[in-house]
């Protein structure tokens, strides 16, 4: 237990000012009711007590991943005028959406909300961001 605050409105506030920052909780709380909101106040990973270091190790490793992904996702993507997500790849230049080589249909709003999602994977978005972006 943290003195004074617990770790849901720690990351309520981190969020108010910092939407990337990686956020690992460590938690006794391990009911299923906890973990959810643990992810829907912000959270990037939930790891319950008692966990193993390489457990732990493993996971800040993810988180770190996903921030190099994140950096250089939407370089690359201008640098190559192509952003591949896994199986997803999409052309820039072109406006065009593949996945496994079958072309995906989008309307332009869903395009540019996908190009914006797959070059900041992880990263969520409040709806506010979404209405100035887009």
């Amino acid at each position: 237990m943290l003195p004074g605050k617990d770790g849901i409105e720690i990351c309520k506030e981190l969020r108010k000012y910092n939407k990337e920052a990686p956020v690992l909780m460590l938690t006794a709380k391990s009911e299923e009711i906890d973990k959810v909101i643990g992810f829907n106040t912000g959270a990037d990973d939930y790891l319950t007590k008692p966990f193993s270091i390489a457990e732990l190790i493993a996971r800040i490793k993810a988180l770190f991943r996903r921030i190099e992904i994140d950096k250089h996702g939407i370089q690359d993507a201008q640098d190559k005028k192509i952003l591949q997500y896994g199986k997803l790849l999409i052309d820039l230049e072109n406006r065009r959406v593949t996945i496994e080589g079958a072309k995906v249909d989008l309307t332009v709003k869903e395009y540019e909300l996908l190009v914006l999602f797959a070059g900041k994977p992880g990263r969520s978005f409040s709806r506010m961001e979404l209405l100035n972006l887009i």
